[in-house]
This record gives C-alpha cells, sequence and structure tokens, in this order.
C-alpha cells in the first residue's frame, strides 16, 4: 500500500485529525467479526437449549417416577382401608355375639 493510499484510508473528523479505525478496515472486516459473533451466539444458544430440554426431560421423568409411586401408595392404601373394614366387621359380629351371650347368662 502506498502512503497516499494508507492516508487516504483514514476518515478525518471535523478537526481534522484522523479517527481510530481506518475505513477499509471496518468495512472488511466488520462483517466478518459480526459473523463469527453471531455464530457463537447461536452455538451457545442451542447449548443452552440443549441443556433446558434435557433438564426439562429429566423433571418430566421425576414427575412420572413421583406420580407412579403415588398411583402405587393410594392402591396400598385403598387395600389397608378394606382390610380394615373386614377386621372391624368382625371385631362387630364378636361383640354382637359377645353380648348375646352376657345377655342370654
Amino acid at each position: 500500500m502506498k502512503d497516499s493510499e494508507v492516508n487516504n484510508n483514514w476518515k478525518g473528523n471535523s478537526n481534522g485529525k484522523p479517527s481510530e479505525f481506518p475505513t477499509i478496515e471496518l468495512e472488511d472486516s466488520l462483517p466478518g467479526i459480526l459473523y463469527d459473533l453471531l455464530q457463537k451466539e447461536v452455538l451457545a444458544l442451542r447449548k443452552a437449549s440443549h441443556e433446558k430440554d434435557q433438564n426439562l426431560k429429566d423433571k418430566d421423568d421425576a414427575i412420572e417416577m413421583l406420580a407412579n409411586k403415588v398411583d402405587t401408595l393410594t392402591k396400598a392404601m385403598e387395600v389397608e382401608a378394606k382390610k380394615m373394614r373386614r377386621e372391624v366387621a368382625v371385631m362387630e359380629k364378636e361383640v354382637a355375639a359377645t353380648r348375646v351371650n352376657s345377655a342370654q347368662q
């Protein structure tokens, strides 16, 4: 590059002083830099999305497992309640029979 081209590549501000960045370098490298930044951001977002999806799947699995445990415990409680009702009915019959026997004596 010639000295005159380098001097022409610098934009001057209102004071006639050159700005910090050459025009050509900005125009050529800015899209590449932005593309790289966007690409990194997309990759980071995809990774975060995948992690969140996996986290949701894990939580859904845990919820399903807990729901199955609740169902199992509910059924066990129903079985125990039926068993207790039968035992109470048997005891009531025994008490009634004992009262009848006591009344007859």
